[in-house]
């Protein structure tokens, strides 16, 4: 049985909020994922099987193996849309929801729309530590994902039947994503019931995988197999990897958003290795990736070191400097806290 995690309040105030809105706009944070991805669109066929008019806004273009369900092109993107149109989708709105985000600023483009925007506005995230930026929050940092999240809210509200194939497909697509196929973040029984409540709506289970985990650009591959091939170092001393890619590295093989995609997994796969770091350099930044396996905590280095945060076993975080100061940065990490890695890496090659 799947628990109500939620206060009967919570629930009524909700409710309350989505009977007296007309004009709906869902976002997410930049770079949206499938977890993004899939609880915006998910939510958003139910909001219209409501005969509410709903409308998925991004910061900018989710990546192509993201972007195969119908209606994905219906969602529109701050970076491509004009200035005036965009204003106006915010304007119209009388709610926004803030979706798989726990700051503001994380919608980049977005953030001064949903700042000034004068509209309610309603949380539905599963990151830690949220910045009290709406009128109502259902922040939930245990659950595997928005998705997961979404899809509770919309059980608890008795709106099932407003899902529909396409509404759990999305979904689907979000949990999977953001479990690595039920690989990490996913201790949770009920959160298997509730992937099996969405396989009864009839979705490709089989397909959504393989669109989402197996389909990849000629370009991303070729890009990918060169970093794995100059760029990994393994620190088996540590248990640790790390892989870099360079601006020069991302114009030569074309880089378009989501072409580096599940790389920072990879050496997860060195029997030796609990912990990978993945560096790309972009035009403003260098963006971080961490990944690790077990109860290794990549978000507390991510936190501590590069600004970020995000779960236990998967975290991100940025540096402002160059690619080289990024690599410097990280040996320094492995240096404070070489104590702490090495007592991790006994225990886990112990328990292996």
């Amino acid at each position: 049985m799947i628990k109500n995690i939620f206060s009967e309040a919570q629930i009524e105030s909700l409710k309350s909020i989505l009977d007296s809105s007309e004009s709906i706009v869902l976002t997410c944070h930049k770079s949206p994922d499938g977890d993004a991805v899939g609880a915006t669109m998910g939510f958003c066929q139910v909001l219209k099987q409501m005969g509410k008019k709903a409308r998925v806004v991004v910061p900018n273009t989710p990546a192509d193996n993201l972007r195969f369900l119908p209606q994905s092109d219906t969602i529109m993107c701050a970076e491509e849309a004009e200035e005036a149109e965009l204003a106006n989708v915010f304007a119209q709105a009388d709610l926004l929801l803030c979706m798989d985000y726990n700051d503001v600023k994380r919608t980049q483009g977005l953030c001064p729309y949903i700042e000034q925007s004068t509209s309610k506005k309603v949380l539905i995230d599963h990151h830690m530590f949220p910045k009290h930026f709406c009128d109502l929050e259902f922040s939930f940092p245990d659950l595997s994902s928005t998705c997961e999240l979404a899809f509770r809210l919309v059980m608890a509200m008795g709106l099932e039947n407003k899902v529909g194939k396409l509404g759990a497909s999305y979904f689907y697509m979000g949990l999977v994503t953001d479990t690595g196929n039920f690989a990490y973040n996913s201790s949770n029984p009920e959160t298997f019931m509730i992937a099996a409540k969405l396989l009864g709506y009839g979705i490709d289970k089989n397909g959504i995988y393989n669109r989402a985990f197996n389909s990849q650009k000629e370009n991303s591959i070729r890009l990918q197999s060169y970093a794995l091939q100059h760029s990994l170092k393994v620190k088996r001393e540590y248990g640790i990897a790390l892989i870099t890619i360079s601006q020069e590295t991302l114009r030569r093989y074309y880089y378009t958003n989501g072409d580096t995609e599940g790389l920072v997994n990879v050496p997860l796969k060195i029997p030796e290795v609990f912990c990978s770091v993945f560096m790309r350099e972009d035009e403003s930044c260098i963006k971080i990736s961490m990944r690790s396996q077990g109860d290794f905590s990549v978000r507390d280095l991510c936190e501590r070191y590069f600004g970020g945060g995000g779960h236990l076993n998967a975290a991100a975080g940025e540096y402002q400097g160059t690619l080289e100061e990024a690599v410097n940065m990280y040996y320094a990490m492995l240096l404070k806290e070489k104590n702490n890695i090495l007592a991790y890496k006994e225990k886990y090659i112990n328990g292996k």
